[in-house]
């Protein structure tokens, strides 16, 4: 059977952020009478129900536009919408998944490590080349030469983050999750350190920086 009316195209997300997002499409060429109805889902096919559905939602006819501000951070979802043609509906169209925006963390902020041999949720890993940052538990396989079987510093039995600088390489960085600062009077940052260099100091050094909403600042 064909459809009552065809359904909206051109699905887009916009403004994505920790808990909301906009979304948009381009309206129906039949023109629906009642407008449409949306659904942001975590899963399911849309009209499946109440499971995996986060939000939906109605716009009258002439609106292509509509918010969601329910959403989690860090989580993917799905939207969908559709056109009410009074007399019935079509068949849902849908954008690729998006995902939300990691949360702030709220400082007084400590990461050390240990929640899993990886980069922390919400971090970012990068490098100009393909060696990244690495991490190890205490006394295992990890650094070698100068620093074989290092421990970490806070309880000598949990996790670091480790990097291999003896030979040309790429240069890696690592990022923190967005930290939120105004509980505090005075911000500051603070990291322990382990480096062995048998050659050239000069050529293994740690920068620590922050964003100060326009660019890096070297605080290290």
């Amino acid at each position: 059977d064909l459809p009552d009316c065809l359904p909206p195209t051109s699905l887009q997300v916009s403004n994505v952020l920790s808990s909301s997002a906009n979304f948009s499409w381009t309206a129906s060429t039949t023109d629906p009478a009642n407008g449409y109805q949306w659904e942001v889902r975590s899963s399911g096919e849309a009209g499946s129900g109440s499971v995996g559905l986060t939000d939906s939602g109605t716009v009258p006819a002439g609106t292509t536009t509509a918010t969601t501000a329910v959403l989690d951070p860090n989580s993917s979802y799905i939207l969908y919408a559709r056109s009410d043609c009074g007399s019935g509906f079509s068949p849902w169209s849908s954008t690729s998944s998006v995902t939300t925006l990691c949360a702030p963390a709220i400082a007084p902020y400590i990461e050390n490590f240990d929640v899993a041999l990886a980069t922390p949720d919400c971090w970012t890993n990068t490098a100009t080349g393909s060696t990244l940052w690495l991490f190890s538990a205490s006394g295992g396989t990890g650094p070698n030469y100068g620093v074989a079987n290092s421990v970490d510093h806070t309880s000598g039995t949990g996790n670091f983050a480790w990097f291999d600088g003896s030979y040309n390489t790429s240069i890696p960085t690592l990022t923190t999750v967005l930290i939120d600062i105004s509980p505090l009077t005075q911000a500051m940052v603070g990291i322990w350190v382990k480096s062995n260099n048998t050659d050239d100091a000069a050529q293994n050094t740690l920068k620590v920086q922050a964003f100060d909403g326009t660019a890096w600042v070297d605080l290290i």
